[in-house]
């Protein structure tokens, strides 16, 4: 299981710079990534899956195992 990520959290500040450019970059892109733990978080879904991201957020949040 990944360690827990809570140590590694993006300033409101930063992710607000984020939605800010999103809203005005006129770019016809729907998904932002907004801020480091969302990146690091978005490349652990790609390389896992999501089947396996989701079995370890139930398992890391609310205790549950191989739920299907």
């Amino acid at each position: 299981m990944r360690a827990d990520s809570s140590a590694k959290r993006d300033s409101p500040e930063s992710i607000a710079q984020i939605v800010y450019e999103a809203t005005t970059d006129n770019k016809e892109q729907l998904h932002y990534t907004a801020g480091n733990l969302s990146a690091t978080e978005y490349e652990w879904l790609k390389k896992d899956g999501i089947e396996m991201v989701i079995a370890a957020m139930n398992k890391r949040f609310l205790k549950l195992e191989n739920i299907s």
